[in-house]
């Protein structure tokens, strides 16, 4: 009893205590009974006698961190475990909140997933509960909503990777469960709403349907293809369902119970309907033929009438944004052509304009989350129209001019509601801003003259308001505030001109209104030197930004000046693109002196000044402009203070930018002129000076300042050298570098390395640094800088790697993990990628010479790997480490397999556990990269067995070692780690799907080669697990594997295999599917991975 009591008021003190010693030690406890050898026991204790509902929260959460550990409970626990907790809360759901009845059912869940593919021949004890808890759901009470609640649960942790070693054993499991039961489930769900549909409401009813409706959801929200949809941007998702859902969905008609539904339901389950209709409008398009296809979006059609002809459920703000969703799904999914061949589809139109034109007015209530929706829809009609030629459309054309103009006056109106009654400004969110103009962008070219009309009265009265004396405080802000949104909608209506077809009209419209938000850009420049930069002004330079960018890609990249010149002509006096682009100039630089404390607003004005230097003809232009030149000739901080230390380390990111775009402006005309080249890099060197003679006397400054100023120097180093592409100019750039600023760079590591604001921008200058860029690296065959380039690049790679190896490890739910450590493990990895697969550097010269300084850099990266395969085991989650690592890895294979037959045999092990995890991949770059490495050591260990001893090794080669041949060759027997490729690869060929065929072909060979003896075994109990009818077909198919194969490595013969492969694939799956005709074999079109009928050799 005295245990149960200490544990209660454990639980109780992690979630009750305010004091903050009191929980850390509640949490002290919590830790320790996770580790706790009778850990179980203790839960079980917790939940039976425990204080509810604290008691079995707190053992929910213990439990899911035990099971989800490699070593956790043994199948036994599982399955007594997952008996309890069915019975549990099945028995006392009534005492139970629901948030612990939640955290019952997630841990139940996960305990299932992990445990859903153990099992003995061809049973698998721990997915029999599923069909216990499908009968459940007929019972239509209580228990039902428990067995319901579970599901969901097991379907939505079906799709994490927790409490899983890697995503191919999280996809065999997903693709398994969703082949035997989630069809069965989905069904089952549909029909039971539809009796239920049919009787009389009351409040366990309602509850009951909205746990069918949710279990729907999550159903239909199942990852079927390993796609790992991004959910925030569900406008182009698809469902993949499997063929054999098809006849079963068009039996069912769930969207006609939907709406049937929506009729019947209070107005707080409408939400969840209308969430379901978003899903199985997003059904992909091949599920169903021509003519059924036309029965399913005239249903929808037909349900979409009725919500608007009687849109009372509306009025709740969730629904219709819900609606709203559901209406911009219509165009994602179905042609135009296919739409306005539905009766429906006219009035349909009508309504939605209508039900636009008013959500617009009332998106200050609902939020303005639903106006992109209903744009997005709007914008794919535009897209549509334009490209059709269905005779049905000019219903459709005549409503974009009211949906334009509904939206303009839609967006003067919140302005007038934000000053006036306090609402949310939509302006705050810049990002949500620009994806709404670039939906306007199009659908406003269509009838363009009544869009200029419009924008033209209201720039023009707004215009006005703000420059008339005496006008009232509150009335500015509001035009400001309109002009902003003016602005920004002429910047998208100039965009929209790619996208139509050419009329001089429009481009003489485009001329007036740009004119217009020119001549504001200068009225508000004159105001912005006396000190006007409140938050409205920090929104209009936005505006402002956005704006010159879509005047840069239309008007400034074409090679002849357009009729828009003449309309500048009229105007403003701007007679030519060269005139236009001096205002651009002078717009930048002011913006880089005023706002230079402005993140957003700094990064902007440098990314347009940067864009206009791509462009030869542009960056000619740019360059003749008095303007540049004296900005060319003055980047000091004294000019502009974001190029001073400061502690704004994302602005001082902005200095990379910065140079670049004045680098490449500098390269036009520095024809290898050193002077010139010394000129414009002063303001580099006296800045580079201070620093080191700060460095000499580090006692007497301030460290943060110093350290600031290398962070600036650094950054400023790395844009220099990514406009650096001609060999001639980027030499002179390494002999500015060599060997003083080298020497200091190396300083600051060995002085700071523990602080990755510091060692990042260093590392990425080495980084750039050591690519070779349009072959810049191509140097005259009298130079050695590419060799003395690398000296420098291996002096501070090894420095830093030494250090950072010694660095206390971090832990790994931190939530400084990836920046404190494994970004610069990512960075590292880069570096040396980059100097390995530039072709510049003569590794055999290190060898012959007896420079260890590319061997050094080797041993320290693989160094650092070890440490982050055992202390990081998930670095592969992270797409920027995985492909660096990976790439580096094949470079070192393709270029330096002799130093690999030498290093430690646990590193080659771990690579080979790496390349594993690779192969099974849902990425193809990942896929593709782990192929070539395996493929290269069974190239080589190939050619070493097939070498006679008496063959002597070829001179002036670096000296081969024995670790691969003894790794993969003589330890195979008893390791296996081989022959676990050729599992993992038959078992992706067979019954999953291969991400890269050609890549897994030429590692497959190489395995056949080498590991024939496994191979044969494999073959062989493959065989036997299948019907005797099929022995005889499933033999000859692997015999056909090597049909016109030669006993060689060459490329000819890996793509004879690969082919033959291919074949292979597909005749193994006619005789399986021949002899077994089952309608849940997953029919998926190829977009399958893994099933629980993989065949897994017996190593015993």
């Amino acid at each position: 009893m005295a245990d149960i009591n200490i544990l209660n008021e454990i639980c109780r003190q992690l979630f009750e205590a305010t004091d903050p010693t009191i929980r850390r030690r509640a949490e002290e406890a919590f830790n320790e009974l996770i580790e706790s050898p009778d850990c179980l026991e203790k839960c079980l204790l917790l939940f039976e006698q425990g204080i509810i509902p604290y008691s079995p929260m707190t053992a929910c959460n213990v439990l899911l961190k035990v099971v989800s550990r490699k070593v956790g409970l043994s199948n036994e626990q599982r399955s007594q475990l997952l008996q309890y907790l069915l019975k549990y809360v099945l028995d006392r759901f009534g005492s139970l909140p629901n948030f612990a009845i939640n955290s019952i059912c997630q841990l139940y869940g996960r305990l299932t997933k992990i445990s859903w593919l153990d099992g003995v021949d061809d049973s698998f004890p721990f997915q029999e509960p599923v069909e216990k808890i499908m009968e459940l759901l007929k019972e239509e009470n209580e228990r039902s909503i428990i067995g319901m609640k579970l599901l969901m649960a097991f379907i939505d942790d079906m799709l994490l990777m927790t409490g899983l070693e890697g995503v191919g054993k999280q996809r065999r499991i997903a693709i398994s469960f969703r082949d035997r039961y989630l069809c069965d489930i989905y069904m089952l769900t549909i029909d039971q709403l539809r009796v239920n549909a049919s009787k009389e409401f009351n409040d366990l009813r309602i509850m009951y349907i909205e746990s069918c409706l949710s279990l729907a959801l999550s159903c239909m929200s199942f990852d079927f293809v390993g796609s790992f949809i991004d959910e925030t941007i569900d406008e182009n998702y698809n469902i993949q369902l499997p063929a054999n859902w098809r006849s079963r969905l068009i039996e069912r008609n769930p969207v006609k119970l939907f709406f049937e539904l929506y009729d019947k339901v209070p107005i707080k389950t409408v939400a969840l309907i209308l969430r379901n209709l978003i899903l199985l409008s997003a059904i992909r398009r091949t599920l169903f033929d021509a003519v059924d296809r036309k029965k399913f979006l005239t249903e929808l059609l037909v349900g979409i009438r009725m919500v608007l002809q009687y849109p009372r459920k509306l009025e709740e703000s969730d629904n219709f944004h819900e609606f709203c969703r559901l209406i911009s799904r219509i165009k994602s999914n179905f042609q135009l052509l296919e739409l306005v061949n539905i009766r429906e589809f006219t009035e349909v139109v009508s309504l939605i304009t209508d039900f636009t034109l008013k959500g617009f007015e009332v998106a200050e209530a609902f939020g303005q989350n639903s106006v992109y929706y209903l744009m997005n829809f709007w914008n794919r009609m535009a897209s549509a129209v334009r490209t059709s030629s269905a005779d049905k459309t000019e219903m459709i054309i005549t409503s974009f001019p009211k949906v334009t103009t509904a939206f303009i006056q839609s967006r003067m109106s919140i302005c007038y509601a934000v000053v006036r009654e306090g609402i949310d400004d939509p302006l705050d969110e810049s990002h949500s801003i620009k994806q709404v103009m670039e939906y306007f962008s199009l659908i406003c070219r269509i009838q363009y003259a009544e869009t200029f009309q419009q924008l033209t009265k209201e720039f023009v009265s707004n215009m006005q308001m703000i420059s008339t004396p005496g006008v009232g405080a509150e009335d500015v802000r509001v035009a400001q505030k309109r002009l902003i949104w003016l602005v920004s909608m002429i910047g998208a209506a100039i965009e929209g001109k790619t996208a139509s077809m050419y009329v001089s009209e429009h481009e003489l419209m485009d001329g007036e209104l740009a004119s217009r938000v020119l001549e504001l850009m200068k009225f508000n420049d004159a105001n912005l030197t006396h000190g006007i930069q409140d938050s409205d002004a920090v929104h209009l330079e936005l505006a402002f930004i956005f704006f010159l960018d879509h005047m840069r890609k239309m008007y400034l990249s074409e090679a002849k000046d357009g009729k828009i010149f003449e309309k500048f002509k009229e105007l403003i006096g701007i007679n030519n693109g060269s005139q236009l682009l001096a205002v651009f100039a002078r717009k930048i630089i002011t913006n880089l002196k005023f706002w230079c404390g402005n993140e957003e607003i700094c990064h902007g004005s440098l990314k347009l000044l940067n864009d206009l230097t791509v462009g030869l003809i542009a960056s000619r232009r740019l360059l003749a402009i008095d303007d540049m030149q004296l900005l060319l000739r003055n980047h000091t901080s004294q000019h502009f203070v974001f190029l001073a230390p400061t502690p704004n380390l994302k602005l001082m990111k902005a200095r990379t930018v910065f140079y670049e775009a004045l680098m490449r402006l500098m390269a036009i005309e520095l024809d290898d002129d050193l002077s010139k080249f010394h000129e414009f890099l002063a303001p580099l060197t006296n800045n580079f000076n201070e620093i080191s003679g700060a460095f000499d006397n580090l006692l007497a400054v301030n460290p943060d300042q110093l350290k600031l100023a290398v962070i600036g120097l650094a950054h400023d180093i790395t844009g220099l050298a990514m406009s650096c592409t001609k060999n001639s100019i980027f030499a002179l750039l390494l002999n500015w570098l060599m060997p003083d600023v080298f020497g200091l760079l190396l300083r600051s590591i060995e002085l700071w390395y523990s602080s990755v604001e510091v060692t990042k921008p260093i590392l990425k200058l080495m980084s750039e640094l050591a690519q070779n860029r349009q072959s810049r690296m191509a140097f005259e065959m009298k130079s050695c800088t590419s060799v003395v380039l690398f000296r420098e690049i291996s002096k501070i790679l090894c420095a830093y790697g030494e250090r950072f190896l010694a660095l206390p490890q971090v832990p790994e739910n931190s939530n400084d993990l990836y920046k404190l450590r494994l970004k610069n493990y990512g960075i590292c990895f880069g570096v040396l990628r980059n100097v390995l697969s530039g072709s510049y550097l003569p590794f055999g010269v290190f060898w012959l010479y007896g420079d260890n300084c590319l061997k050094n850099a080797l041993d320290v990266i693989f160094r650092m790997f070890m440490v982050l395969k055992n202390e990081h085991p998930q670095f592969m989650h992270y797409p920027k480490i995985s492909q660096n690592i990976l790439y580096l890895l094949q470079a070192v294979m393709k270029d330096n397999i002799s130093y690999v037959s030498k290093i430690d045999p646990n590193i080659l092990r771990s690579i080979l556990y790496t390349c594993h995890d690779g192969i099974i991949s849902l990425d193809c770059s990942t896929v593709t990269a782990s192929s070539a490495i395996v493929e290269s050591l069974l190239d080589y260990l190939y050619l070493r067995i097939s070498r006679s001893q008496n063959v002597p090794p070829p001179p002036f080669h670096e000296p081969e070692g024995e670790v691969i041949y003894q790794v993969l060759y003589v330890e195979e027997s008893k390791s296996q780690l081989m022959c676990q490729f050729i599992d993992t690869i038959m078992n992706m060929v067979l019954f999953g799907d291969v991400i890269s065929n050609y890549s897994i072909g030429r590692v497959l060979m190489g395995l056949l080669f080498i590991y024939y003896e496994y191979f044969g075994l494999w073959k062989q109990q493959f065989i036997a697990r299948q019907s005797a009818e099929m022995h005889k077909a499933l033999d000859e198919a692997f015999n056909s594997l090597t049909a016109g194969v030669k006993n060689s490595i060459s490329s000819r013969n890996k793509d004879d295999f690969t082919m033959n492969l291919n074949s292979f694939k597909s005749e193994v799956a006619q005789i399986l599917r021949g002899i077994k005709q089952d309608e849940n074999e997953p029919d998926m079109e190829g977009n399958s991975f893994g099933s629980q009928n993989m065949f897994v050799y017996n190593y015993a």
